[in-house]
Order: C-alpha cells, then sequence, then structure tokens
C-alpha cells in the first residue's frame, strides 16, 4: 500500500513537472509571438515616420507584415483620386516567391473594384478585418483560377484608417488556413493606422502644394492685370513725354528718355515674373511644345544658350504627369542649376526620353557645381523637385555631367509609365 502511494506521488508530481514545463513553453512561445509582434509594429511606425512616398510605405508594410505572419503574398488597394467608390489596385506588392506570383500580380494590377460584395469591399465600406476560405467567391474567376492553382487557401483584408474613415485596405493570401486572433487584428489595426497617417500626410502635403501654387497665381495674375497695365501706361505716358522732348539733347530731354527705357525694362522684367508665377498647367500632348517653349524663353537671356531635344516614338498620356515633368524641368533651370543666380547659366539643354520602359527628363547645365543645395533657395528648390518627383511615381537624382557639369534627372519606371499610357 505504501508502495503504491509512493508511487503515484512520483507519478503525480512527474504529471504536474510536465505539467508546468507545457505552461512554461505557452507562455513562452506567447512571449515570443508578443515580442516580434511588437518589433515588427515597431518597423511599421518608424518606417511610416520616415517613408517619402505612401507606395515606399505600404510595400514596406505589406513585406513586413507577411514575413511576421508566414503569408504568400500582400497587396493593397486605395480609392481613386476622383471616384471614392472605385478601389484601385496600389503598385506596391509583396511575395514570399516573386517568380511564382507574378502571374497574379499582373493580375491583380488590372483589377478594380466598385461597390461590389467582394470580401474587399466590404472592408473598406466597414471598416473592419474580414477573411475568408472560399477564395472562388470572393475573387474574379481569373485571379481565383490562378489562386487555386497556387494553393492559396485564406484571404484576409484589413482596413487602412484616417481617425475613423477607412482610405484603403490591404489583402493577404496564405497558403495556410488563418483564423485572426485578437492579437493578431489589434496588430494590423495599428498597421492600418500607421498607413492611414502616411497617406493623410501625403493629402496634406498635396493640399500645402495646391495652396502654395494657388497664392503664386494670385500674384502672378495681379501682377499681370494690375501692375503690369499700370507699368504699361506709364511706359506709353513716357513715351509720349520722350517724343515731346526728342529734339532736347539736355538734360531734361535725356532724362524722359531714360526714364521711358527703364520703364521698358521693368514691365518686361514684370511680364516674366508673372509669366514664372502662374503653375503651366500641360497636357500630355503638349509637353514637348511647353518644354521647347522653355527652353526658348531661357535662351533669350543674356549669357543663356538653352536648347531642348526629344527622343522617343511614346507620349504621356497624363496632364499630371506632363505638369509636373515641366515643373520640375521649370525649376531646375531657374533656382537650382544656377542657384539663384542666372547669369551663371551658360549652356543649359533638356531632354526628354520617352520609351516603353521609362520616361526620363534629363537637364543638364555644363556651368553649374556640385554640391547643389548649400545656397538655401537651391535647397528648398531641390526639396520641391523631389516632392513634384514623388507625385507622380518617379525618382529624381542630380549626376555630374561630363565633362563638366551638373543633370538634374527624373525617371519614371515602366509601371508608372504604362500607367499613364493605359
Amino acid at each position: 500500500m505504501d508502495d503504491n502511494a509512493s508511487v503515484i506521488g512520483i507519478s503525480a508530481v512527474a504529471e504536474e513537472k510536465s505539467g508546468q514545463k507545457q505552461r512554461m513553453e505557452v507562455l513562452e512561445h506567447q512571449v515570443r509571438e508578443r515580442t516580434s509582434a511588437l518589433e515588427m509594429l515597431h518597423d511599421v511606425a518608424s518606417m511610416a515616420n520616415q517613408a517619402q512616398s505612401v507606395e515606399e510605405a505600404v510595400q514596406y508594410c505589406l513585406r513586413r507584415v507577411a514575413e511576421h505572419n508566414g503569408w504568400s503574398f500582400g497587396h493593397a488597394f486605395l480609392p481613386a483620386k476622383d471616384e471614392p467608390d472605385l478601389l484601385m489596385p496600389g503598385y506596391a506588392w509583396y511575395s514570399r516567391d516573386a517568380d511564382a506570383f507574378r502571374g497574379f500580380r499582373d493580375l491583380t494590377l488590372k483589377t478594380t473594384i466598385q461597390r461590389d460584395n467582394s470580401l474587399p469591399w466590404r472592408v473598406y465600406e466597414v471598416g473592419k478585418p474580414d477573411w475568408t476560405t472560399d477564395i472562388s467567391r470572393e475573387l474574379t474567376d481569373d485571379r481565383a483560377k490562378l489562386a487555386e492553382e497556387l494553393g492559396v487557401a485564406t484571404l484576409a483584408a484589413f482596413p487602412v484608417m484616417v481617425a475613423k474613415r477607412v482610405v484603403g485596405v490591404i489583402e493577404f493570401f496564405s497558403e495556410k488556413p488563418i483564423d485572426p486572433q485578437p492579437e493578431m487584428l489589434e496588430a494590423m489595426a495599428s498597421v492600418g493606422m500607421q498607413l492611414g497617417r502616411v497617406i493623410e500626410r501625403k493629402a496634406f502635403q498635396d493640399l500645402l502644394l495646391t495652396l502654395s501654387e494657388e497664392e503664386q497665381r494670385r500674384i502672378g495674375q495681379e501682377l499681370h492685370d494690375d501692375v503690369g497695365q499700370e507699368l504699361t501706361g506709364l511706359a506709353l505716358t513716357a513715351e509720349t513725354l520722350a517724343e515731346l522732348l526728342r529734339d532736347d539733347n539736355g538734360p531734361i530731354g535725356r532724362l524722359a528718355r531714360g526714364i521711358l527705357s527703364a520703364l521698358v525694362r521693368t514691365r518686361r522684367k514684370t511680364q516674366a515674373l508673372s509669366r514664372s508665377l502662374v503653375p503651366a498647367e500641360v497636357d500630355g500632348a503638349g509637353l514637348e511644345a511647353a518644354l521647347e517653349n522653355l527652353a526658348l524663353q531661357m535662351d533669350e537671356k543674356d549669357a543663356t544658350s538653352c536648347r531642348f531635344r526629344c527622343s522617343g516614338s511614346q507620349r504621356v498620356a497624363d496632364s499630371q504627369t506632363a505638369t509636373q515633368l515641366y515643373r520640375i524641368a521649370h525649376e531646375a533651370i531657374t533656382n537650382v542649376l544656377s542657384n539663384g543666380r542666372l547669369e551663371r547659366l551658360r549652356d543649359v539643354e533638356i531632354l526628354l526620353d520617352t520609351t516603353a520602359s521609362a520616361i526620363e527628363l534629363r537637364i543638364r547645365d555644363e556651368d553649374a557645381e556640385l554640391p547643389l543645395g548649400d545656397d538655401r533657395r537651391a535647397e528648398m528648390g531641390l526639396q520641391i523637385m523631389r516632392y513634384r518627383a514623388r507625385l507622380i511615381g518617379a525618382v529624381l537624382s542630380i549626376e555630374p555631367s561630363s565633362p563638366a557639369g551638373v543633370c538634374v534627372v527624373s525617371t519614371l519606371p515602366q509601371d508608372d509609365f504604362r500607367r499613364t499610357n493605359a
């Protein structure tokens, strides 16, 4: 009896120790999972604060979240700029196997969602996460077929939020069943809010740029309509006075002719300033003509040689892209390459190269020197150009130009170029 009791006691102790070990393993696993989630959220928040564009932030979040959860593919849908009831595919994406999912990604880029009963739209409309293993019901036929071939088992979608407003949807695909736990939903809510802040910041930056351009347009219009007209009237009066004193070679006659010359010069400068302050709106078909006209305007300045060349068979179809490229060229010539001193310009060339793979705009000044940005005006001009480039998905760089000088290069990659020509 005592022996049996002893055996039972030993067994109970062993079971207790085994149970404690299992509980410790579960607890340690939970701690690791929680720590990993916190690290992921920290990384996402850091990227959201540093991201230069919405696409950059979305790209990073898709990759970081998918890798953290072991998901296969991630993508985002954002509302169209002028149609909030239409969700457009973003150009950022993540895949654990890029080659395997390339076809699925290409199909996704052609997919738009507009008030249907699909899972992404429900998430966008309700503002709450959702997931399903019924892939065929939630995807278009071609995407569902390809997802099945890829072994996709689950689709999960999460809202991107600004305050209580949904501004996008991120979707993830997994080859394993996903059963989101409260911790996962909490983490994805934080990710959605971080992305929302990036989108909100981008909208605010766009608004600031718009307000700035509207104020420039107002000042330029007032210079043209009010100051310009006053100067024209004064110049006509001075011309009449100079004509009356045409035969007077004394001080009064010379003074009248000097006043007339000064007024004519001031009127021309005011007209040029008015034109530069009124931002040009350029459609895609008119980009070449606008850049050529810009070169002609700069070529008229003293000690300045400016010419325009264009190559490539493609055309820019999007007016926003054309307008921003034109303004980048204008900013580069007037404020950046010259470092605020137009008299330094000697030999300037504007080159536009449009191919099936990219749009490339190059503004080359053989008299400018590196580094740029030492001058406060030039530094601000560089920031403005980089921001304008990001607005259209382009990359702006500063390169040395052979044999001397500087070249400002704005490159719009293939995917974005195809989007503008879609």
